[in-house]
């Protein structure tokens, strides 16, 4: 399964280190770099974001990503699979963010997956 996730982002954060995961600088037009790829390539709404926050970065993916399944997480919101005392529990939250596999195991039985 080709999965893209694209985490939002406006600004330098830790992002996830699974390949599935696509950092991207939304309403970067006219921004300094952050070093992500940015919602201004190829066909892009960027110069909205103001208005249209993270839609710009959904259609960036929309038009220029190719994969069976496209996702959006916010820099700071993530997908996990772990049981609540686990999430109680842990130090680190990255630990906590679902994997390609875990993600792939839950679209073998769904076909949207919404927070």
């Amino acid at each position: 399964m080709d999965i893209k996730i694209l985490v939002s982002a406006h600004k330098k954060y830790r992002m996830p280190t699974d390949h599935m995961y696509i950092p991207v600088h939304v309403g970067k037009e006219g921004k300094e770099d952050l070093g992500y790829v940015g919602d201004n390539t190829g066909d892009n709404i960027s110069i909205t974001n103001p208005r249209l926050c993270e839609l710009t970065g959904i259609y960036w993916a929309w038009k220029n990503l190719q994969a069976d399944y496209i996702g959006l997480v916010h820099y700071r919101r993530h997908f996990t699979t772990k049981n609540v005392f686990k999430r109680l529990v842990c130090k680190d939250k990255f630990q906590l963010i679902a994997s390609q596999k875990e993600i792939e195991k839950v679209l073998c039985t769904t076909d949207v997956i919404v927070p």
